[in-house]
């Protein structure tokens, strides 16, 4: 690992300024909360506690208090370490289990440094009979990068009112099956459709949201063969979603989860690192490996694992040292022939999100040098200009061809559905860039001009709290690349794009 630079320090202040209402001093600290009955259980009561990284040390004592102040006789047990590479591991995820009679309103888990923990490692958990119910700023805390709760960022709440009113629709089977949609097809399951959901609870603390995420992620892992095959799209690794089943092995721990995960990992661990000079290849394949990868590094702490993510890195790095994108053939890419190399920057967007996630779990400086090295691409060949009535707009190409003597089929009616995954990826970019004091006022105008386009493709004046969204994978692809979209924004004072 490389040492830190101003991207992890930035980081860092901002989280420790956010901890500090929560009254945590890194080695000490507390949390306040209330429970929701998942299912009753007359013996025992268990629940899953989340915490934010380099917060709860992996030898801390916890104490349970009810709302009195007494202590609760509670057993603690890890769920999940945060996959540091430093000398101190702090929890992710607890597991508090009691005999105490749970008619309180509040509970309040205090947690000090210790020299021997009362954290135990178990084979096994109960299965969790309540919802702790925890606040929304807590839930953006404990994601792997910066998020915003919903609507702390006033001029982008129309983006996370979008994101729960198509939410709405996405789980409604009786509004999809108006609309002659099934999720008991493969193609809604694209793009970690259970991630998509635990984004939303993440993001406003809503337990609903929560149970909903579970759902998918339950049915997700059910369609899961020993052979790590998707029974809905068999032999295909677009369909090795990992990242939702790791967060729903966070609040409902099962060593089920844990042993598909493995599955998904090793389906994907043919696909090639180093990125190919011949054959089928696309940034979408490639994105959904490493995020494989990740994941299993992230749960397992694995070195093997660990190793292949930084050959990812490496060959992204080595590509980008002579051309602009991780360009590959026409044919390569559609199967077709074509005097032409292309990139895609919707998938490129897949890709970058990873490289977001892995630089924030591990510190990854080649990670940063690498999402950093796209922006030449998305804003010079990634993208066009459209006008739409008065409203001059950028507009990511859905394939970008780097052969300029041939022309592209740019649609701005239908590439527009891919400008919010893409604004994500270009405010990564940039704002990396301006940290590494190398900013471009011109990619932020370009920014701007991309960002009234997701506007236009995502915001709706529909009273309904339902709005359709077709294809319903849309909504995976949109939601699980732009966690930290309206936090970016927020940091490089994008306003509003009707102001």
């Amino acid at each position: 690992m490389t040492k830190p630079n101003l991207v992890i320090l930035k980081t860092l202040i901002i989280i420790c300024s956010l901890l500090f209402s929560f009254q945590s001093f890194a080695s000490s600290g507390q949390l306040t909360f209330s429970l929701n009955v998942v299912k009753e259980n007359k013996q025992t009561s268990s629940w899953s506690m989340v915490f934010p990284n380099n917060l709860v040390p992996s030898n801390a004592q916890l104490l349970l208090f009810n709302v009195k102040g007494e202590v609760v006789q509670a057993t603690f047990s890890s769920i999940l370490l945060w996959p540091n590479q430093g000398p101190v591991d702090y929890q992710r995820a607890v597991q508090i289990t009691t005999n105490y009679n749970i008619n309180s309103n509040n509970f309040t888990l205090k947690w000090q440094k210790s020299h021997i923990t009362n954290i135990k490692k178990p084979l096994s958990f109960d299965d969790n009979t309540h919802h702790a119910n925890l606040t929304a700023k807590w839930l953006s805390l404990s994601y792997y990068a910066p998020i915003l709760e919903a609507n702390a960022y006033e001029p982008f709440s129309w983006f996370d009112n979008s994101n729960e009113h198509y939410a709405n629709f996405i789980v409604s089977l009786e509004l999809m099956k108006k609309k002659k949609l099934s999720i008991e097809i493969a193609a809604p399951w694209l793009y970690d459709r259970p991630l998509a959901l635990y984004m939303l609870y993440f993001k406003t603390g809503s337990l609903y949201w929560k149970e909903q995420a579970h759902t998918a992620a339950s049915f997700y892992k059910n369609n899961i063969d020993e052979h790590g095959n998707f029974s809905l799209k068999p032999n295909d690794i677009k369909y090795s979603n990992t990242q939702g089943l790791l967060f729903d092995y966070l609040f409902y721990p099962d060593k089920g989860t844990l042993e598909t995960i493995t599955r998904l990992y090793n389906k994907t661990i043919d696909w090639p690192a180093i990125i190919k000079a011949k054959g089928f290849w696309t940034e979408r394949h490639h994105s959904v490996a490493l995020s494989a990868a990740i994941s299993y590094w992230a749960i397992f702490n694995d070195n093997k694992a660990l190793n292949r993510i930084e050959l990812f890195n490496e060959g992204i790095s080595l590509k980008l040292q002579n051309d602009i994108c991780l360009s590959h053939s026409y044919e390569s890419h559609e199967g077709k022939k074509l005097d032409t190399n292309v990139c895609s920057p919707w998938m490129s967007a897949l890709l970058i999100e990873q490289l977001w996630r892995f630089h924030h779990l591990s510190y990854s400086y080649k990670s940063v040098h690498n999402i950093s090295k796209f922006t030449t691409f998305l804003v010079n060949q990634g993208m066009f200009n459209y006008t739409y009535g008065k409203e001059y707009s950028a507009v990511p190409k859905y394939l970008a061809n780097l052969n300029n003597n041939i022309k592209e089929n740019n649609d701005p009616w239908s590439d527009l559905n891919h400008a919010c995954d893409v604004a994500s990826a270009l405010s990564k970019s940039i704002y990396l860039n301006n940290l590494l004091k190398s900013e471009h006022p011109k990619n932020l105008e370009l920014l701007n001009q991309m960002v009234k386009t997701c506007y236009r493709s995502m915001h709706r004046t529909s009273s309904n709290d339902a709005w359709p969204i077709v294809p319903i994978r849309k909504f995976n692809w949109w939601y699980t690349t732009t966690g930290s979209f309206t936090w970016l924004m927020k940091e490089l004072e994008v306003e509003h794009p009707r102001r």
